[in-house]
């Protein structure tokens, strides 16, 4: 008889005491590409490595690591629209992957002002994305109150203040009567009875005379026996403690005012006519108003302005003439700005914002 001697080998044992070779596959990112939002990274390992690594990159830059999380918060650091946002996952310094590519982080605002407008067209948010990438990165931030760029080709979409872009009076989204046109490059009032409350209302906010700009981009060229007004408000008399940009002299001249107390305190420009593209007036610091166009310095010294706010909403598309519109205005708007006072040099900053926003977007632009 012979007797026969067995060994057994588990061989599960052996496997999971370190023969498996350790692999990592599969690699995802996932979640909202936008500023304040969280990615995950999910993966497949095979073995049983010791430490897991995943390293962020934001195109070839290293933004994060970690080895014992799989999620990611952006920062307005990756805002743009070819972030190129990836996630390399390295098991023991074994085996690692790399994840699928997020090309686009949108920034709070912009992602805020597509969902409310229901804009889809990519171009329009990838223009709007570079605008506020400007914003948050100069002096606009803390200054802009509102910005509504008119974009989308509706009445929903124009209304939008892009600063807050909730669909409240508190928000400022404009509030508009009578009859409008809307294409792709704006909103037009027809000069009979269209115009829009901004539901801005300086002494309610606390405006200050000395702190204050009204910016207005038109995009069709006045004529001839046009007087009428851009964006504004006064006490219920012409010129009268008026805040707003017009275009007077029948249409050949344009002026600004900040509390402007008659007809003689305005700030003029007679280089430009017609009064189309961008315009603005702004004090800041002083009472002393100043008249912008097309970012540059207009026509006429400062002019130093002695009357009051009014207490009523400002209007867009007219003028709210202590409660009641007036002088419509009958061409189309690009975009209109509410801010805190704007130097010359930030006057700059804004137009070329807009300029370079409505070119990106492929929308007209002045000059």
């Amino acid at each position: 008889m012979k007797i026969g001697i067995g060994i057994g080998i588990d061989r599960t044992q052996q496997l999971s005491s370190g023969s498996i070779p350790v692999v990592v596959s599969g690699v995802n990112i996932a979640g909202p590409p936008v500023v304040n939002q969280t990615l995950t990274v999910s993966y497949t390992i095979t073995g049983t490595p010791t430490v897991i690594t995943r390293r962020w990159y934001r195109g070839a830059t290293l933004i994060s690591t970690s080895t014992s999380s799989d999620t990611y918060v952006l920062t307005q650091a990756d805002a743009g629209n070819t972030s190129n946002i990836t996630c390399n996952v390295d098991a023991d310094g074994v085996s690692n992957a790399t994840s699928n590519t997020i090309a686009q982080i949108l920034t709070v605002r912009t992602a805020a002002f597509a969902t409310s407008t229901g804009i889809v067209n990519t171009t329009y948010i990838a223009a709007l994305n570079n605008a506020d990438i400007t914003i948050k990165s100069t002096v606009l931030d803390s200054k802009l109150i509102i910005f509504r760029p008119y974009m989308g080709g509706t009445a929903d979409t124009v209304k939008y203040n892009f600063m807050n872009a909730l669909n409240t009076d508190s928000a400022f989204r404009m509030v508009q009567s009578g009859s409008w046109d809307y294409n792709a490059d704006g909103a037009k009032p027809n000069g009979v009875n269209g115009y829009a409350n901004s539901k801005f209302n300086p002494v309610v906010q606390g405006a200050s005379l000395s702190n204050f700009c009204l910016a207005f981009y038109q995009l069709e060229a006045s004529t001839s026996g046009e007087s009428r007004c851009k964006i504004g408000v006064d006490n219920g008399v012409a010129a009268i403690d008026m805040v707003g940009l017009a275009n007077y002299n029948a249409g050949l001249q344009e002026m600004g005012m900040i509390g402007g107390a008659g007809v003689a305190q305005y700030a003029p420009n007679a280089v430009n006519p017609p009064a189309n593209g961008f315009t603005a007036v702004s004090t800041n610091g002083s009472r002393s108003a100043q008249h912008y166009k097309h970012g540059g310095v207009a026509n006429g010294a400062p002019v130093t302005q002695t009357g009051n706010f009014p207490n009523f909403e400002i209007f867009e598309g007219a003028i709210n003439r202590g409660g009641i519109p007036a002088t419509y205005f009958s061409k189309r708007i690009g975009a209109s700005i509410v801010s805190l006072g704007l130097s010359a040099a930030e006057i700059v900053i804004l137009f070329n914002m807009i300029q370079t926003l409505r070119t990106e977007a492929g929308l007209t632009i002045v000059p």
